[in-house]
């Protein structure tokens, strides 16, 4: 460890300015260590070698610590996100600022990236003249759901010989949360929960149903179309109707994401399986009214209440991104056993629950009693890794309708058709008007 204080490069400086950490660096001794030795021998014995030696190395080593020292103080750096709402499958783009205050310019510059989003990576070698300002694009597609950082990343540069480097060290990573996908899949009917026949909830609403039974005054924000034309002729004033809610329980998704039942890589792994059929369940049920809650065990448990919302959604798709995939498989879970047991026990009578597991031993299935006996209505998603090519999930899907539950299953083996949460992929393009103003647009890839 003592060897390490010899050995190059040397701190000569360091500053901090905002969130950005400036160093001054000496990467190579040996034209400094020249400029000495001339030294020394030119008071040993003076001569014009000796001097013009002298004089020579002295002018380089200044010269490339003044360029250094220029470097330091007026070069920085910038980057922004284009788009803080990222899902699997769209174009992220990042612009980039590099800007120069000196009379000097900046022969080069390294940019080092070290964000940990899959596949996305911005270093790059850009050069700048003096007094001058560089922007540029750097574009990805987001190929995995999760979540990670764009960041830290750093600066390098220095004087044309790099005998001395100032590296600006932006240290703070900016978090980035990749939403998953949704695909199209023809999942079975769902119950509208424990009690039987039609009924309606006695609160009136103004959100639009196939039911309106009661009228009030217009209010600002109301939708013209909601507006009760024969009652307002009445009153001589705007009235709307208000529309009587189905009387629906909520629907409980709940993913098993215990590592020991999960298998598979990539796409095809039984993670991100799952949490695709869970989110593209979540938003047929969100845009067919139902409200949506999300459980799962980590082991933690994680609750989102049920709602009815687009914003609701991206909660959902949110907290599901967030969830452990393939390369988290080792650390410890909870069975499914535990989860059913404390599921029964947390949720109220007359909901219904979505179970979404890859699990292939059959316990489980006994344990599907526990919902039935508090009056919650379970379903069943199978995802089957299909291993060699043959399902596995015929025999617990048999096993699972002899409890009188309907079950649906999905193998992992065959790709789902992905579609985006906002019915495109995005991607952001610049466009330059005829005045020479810099517009931006959101355009489609698919």
């Amino acid at each position: 460890m003592r060897l390490e204080i010899f050995r190059p490069p040397w701190i000569l400086w360091r500053a901090r300015e905002g969130g950005c950490e400036i160093t001054l660096e000496l990467h190579h001794v040996a034209p400094v260590a020249c400029a000495v030795a001339v030294l020394v021998a030119h008071l040993a014995g003076a001569n014009s070698v000796t001097w013009a030696l002298f004089a020579a190395t002295s002018a380089l080593a200044l010269i490339s610590v003044t360029w250094a020292w220029q470097m330091a103080h007026h070069i920085r750096a910038s980057r922004r996100l284009q788009a803080r709402w990222v899902q699997v499958g769209d174009v992220m783009e990042e612009q980039f600022t590099l800007r120069n205050t000196s009379l000097l310019p900046v022969l080069w510059a390294e940019i080092t990236d070290q964000s940990d989003v899959p596949g996305y990576n911005a270093s790059i070698v850009r050069g700048l003249g003096s007094l001058d300002q560089i922007t540029w694009t750097h574009s990805g597609a987001t190929t995995r759901r999760g979540e990670f950082h764009l960041g830290p990343w750093s600066v390098d540069t220095g004087d044309p010989l790099g005998i001395f480097v100032v590296r600006l060290n932006y240290m703070q990573a900016q978090p980035l949360l990749v939403y998953p996908p949704l695909t199209d899949l023809a999942f079975p009917p769902l119950p509208r929960g424990a009690a039987f026949g039609a009924s309606r909830i006695r609160q009136a609403t103004a959100t639009p149903t196939t039911n309106a039974g009661q009228v009030r005054a217009y209010e600002l924000g109301d939708s013209f179309r909601h507006i009760h034309w024969p009652t307002t002729a009445r009153h001589d004033e705007l009235m709307v109707k208000m529309f009587d809610q189905e009387a629906s329980a909520d629907v409980w998704l709940m993913i098993d994401t215990d590592p020991a039942v999960q298998s598979g890589e990539g796409d095809s792994a039984t993670e991100e399986v799952a949490v695709l059929v869970a989110a593209s369940l979540a938003a047929d049920l969100l845009r067919a009214g139902r409200a949506v809650g999300l459980l799962t065990f980590t082991p933690e448990r994680h609750v989102v209440r049920p709602a009815r919302s687009t914003h609701h959604l991206w909660t959902i798709l949110g907290e599901l991104a967030r969830l452990p995939n393939a390369s988290q498989r080792g650390r410890s879970g909870q069975s499914l056993t535990q989860s059913l047991y404390q599921t029964a026990r947390l949720l109220r009578g007359g909901s219904n629950v979505v179970l979404i597991t890859s699990s292939g031993d059959p316990v489980w299935v006994s344990d599907l009693t526990q919902l039935a006996g508090r009056q919650i209505i379970p379903a069943v998603i199978l995802i089957d890794p299909a291993p060699g090519g043959r399902p596995r999930g015929s025999h617990l899907q048999s096993m699972v309708a002899e409890q009188g539950v309907t079950c649906r299953s999905v193998r992992c083996d065959i790709p789902l058709p992905i579609r985006p949460a906002l019915g495109r992929t995005r991607r952001w393009e610049f466009k330059t008007l005829a005045t020479g103003r810099v517009i931006k647009t959101m355009e489609s890839v698919r």
